[in-house]
């Protein structure tokens, strides 16, 4: 895979240690307000009700030598996997930034994700071209974070504003502050869970009640791409925002067939209902939506699924490359491109997340 052209769309960097270093990011009567409470930000994530059965949701072989949580070296991330799967370009998502979504402070919540911008944009992107930053917005309060998007958003290597997930659907007009702010920097945004969902009051909660273990929350994880897309599209956010565009990050793609059917059978029927949803849902998502490889299924036995999976979800035009390192489910490329279909193989790990963060992420590729 010497010559393929990769582009990695889901990389979680960390804080290594315990508080300090994101403390003197913060202005000083925050600094005094939050004393002693940033450190259960950056050890490395919020306490989840849903505890992984192998011990964390990290992988122990990503750990670096240098010590700290996997992920928490930009060094070593740089050399186990940018140059070890010749990466050409990678997004960080901070998780521990995104965690901030659970903060019931909004005054809060917006000073802890300026902090953990200003610590990766510090600490991460000047270690190697290749490392892209989505910065963290606080969704609590969408002025101050649209404040937040205009204040770093042209920074170099920051290519996309994560928005994390409150109970609020991310196509209502709460969010349209804070979309206008990207759009005029020409920034897409992602979506990507932080693991912290159904877990709090404010947060989303699973559709059909709360999962008791680990596995039960994995499986139904996805609920949350749908309903977010159903949104985006029927609540008229691509045509009021023309141009803005969308990550859907960890998500899942294999529900994307069905999901688009039901999506145009609904519109045709309720056009009545939504006239400002002038085109097909399947159009929207073609042009301006675009999900991650990782995760897929890869059920025994089915032989050619994930290409079959592929080709009724337009992968050629709407799915990238994500190897979710360096939690325990991650993807190598290597091994993942291997199951799509030959003809789409660039398209998906290099030229659909170039469409998506460009021209940003360009200046920092090496093709």
């Amino acid at each position: 895979m010497s010559n393929a052209r990769v582009i990695d769309c889901d990389v979680h960097p960390m804080i290594r240690d315990r508080g300090e270093p994101l403390e003197q990011y913060l202005p000083a009567p925050m600094r005094r307000r939050l004393a002693g409470r940033t450190t259960a930000l950056v050890e490395p994530l919020p306490a989840s009700r849903f505890a992984h059965p192998g011990g964390h949701v990290l992988r122990p072989d990503a750990r670096p030598p240098s010590g700290g949580p996997p992920g928490s070296d930009p060094e070593y991330v740089k050399e186990d996997l940018l140059d070890r799967f010749e990466v050409s370009a990678a997004v960080l998502l901070p998780l521990q930034g995104a965690a901030t979504s659970a903060w019931t402070n909004p005054q809060e919540a917006a000073a802890l994700a300026s902090a953990f911008n200003d610590y990766f944009i510090e600490h991460w992107l000047p270690v190697d071209r290749r490392f892209n930053l989505a910065i963290t917005v606080a969704p609590q309060d969408p002025h101050t974070a649209a404040e937040e998007v205009r204040r770093v958003g042209a920074t170099d290597g920051v290519v996309s504003v994560w928005v994390p997930f409150l109970d609020i659907l991310i196509g209502q007009r709460h969010y349209h502050p804070i979309f206008d702010a990207a759009h005029e920097l020409g920034l897409p945004i992602t979506l990507h869970g932080c693991g912290t969902e159904g877990m709090y009051q404010g947060l989303p909660s699973f559709a059909s009640g709360t999962p008791t273990t680990y596995a039960e929350r994995y499986v139904d994880f996805f609920q949350f791409g749908i309903g977010h897309l159903a949104s985006i599209v029927f609540e008229g956010v691509l045509d009021r925002f023309p141009g803005l565009r969308f990550g859907f990050t960890e998500m899942g793609w294999s529900w994307l067939p069905s999901t688009l059917a039901r999506l145009d059978q609904a519109w045709q029927a309720s056009r009545v209902e939504i006239p400002w949803v002038t085109r097909r849902p399947s159009e929207y998502v073609r042009d301006c939506v675009r999900f991650t490889s990782q995760p897929i299924e890869e059920p025994e036995g089915k032989g050619d699924y994930v290409a079959h999976m592929s080709r009724l979800a337009d992968a050629e035009h709407t799915l990238m490359f994500s190897s979710d390192y360096p939690h325990w489910d991650n993807d190598q490329y290597t091994r993942a491109i291997r199951k799509l279909p030959e003809d789409m193989r660039d398209a998906v790990s290099f030229e659909n997340a170039m469409e998506l963060y460009r021209p940003r992420v360009a200046e920092g590729v090496t093709a």
